[in-house]
């Protein structure tokens, strides 16, 4: 996507700068940049790029100058019946480990930032139906949250109240 989005932009003289300056200057503009300076409703890419461990800093780079790699890894799990224990010690305390995928349904969830609380930072949108890989969970009060570190910060996402569940697990 980054290879075709700079051949595209180089074919039509567009910068190659990710959501810079403001309406009608030119560059490559996000879903987000566009609902914020000109109007809409549409918040990706940023929260399903996080997802994969892609930061805004890092597409902005990676459009820039080129990549053959966007980073993220495989957003397939290679056996999708099998989670497994996290072996790095980023999992908070009172969470419980495991390695899975989340798959939000139709509707964008907020995560939360810091800490497994609606009262934290709010962070981004998962928009529908994209990923979310975390590391572990927990039932906070009537919901359950999953948890991974991104960029040194640990983000929280609700994924069900009681029992139902806004997406799948694989």
């Amino acid at each position: 996507y980054i290879e075709l989005a700079r051949d595209y932009a180089k074919k039509y003289g567009i910068p190659l700068t990710l959501d810079a300056g403001g309406a009608g200057t030119p560059g490559i503009k996000s879903h987000l940049w566009i609902t914020q300076n000109i109007w809409g409703d549409h918040v990706d890419p940023y929260g399903y790029l996080a997802s994969m461990g892609v930061s805004k800093a890092k597409l902005a780079n990676d459009l820039a100058k080129g990549t053959t790699n966007v980073g993220g890894g495989n957003t397939t799990p290679t056996n999708p019946t099998k989670q497994t224990t996290p072996s790095n010690s980023n999992v908070p305390a009172g969470f419980t480990p495991e390695n899975g995928t989340f798959v939000n349904g139709d509707t964008p969830i907020m995560n939360r930032i810091g800490a497994a609380s609606f009262n934290a930072a709010q962070g981004g949108y998962l928009p529908a139906y994209t990923s979310w890989k975390y590391d572990s969970w927990k039932r906070v009060g009537n919901y359950v949250m999953i948890h991974h570190v991104y960029n040194g910060v640990h983000v929280f996402l609700p994924v069900r109240e009681g029992s139902v569940a806004w997406g799948t697990f694989k």
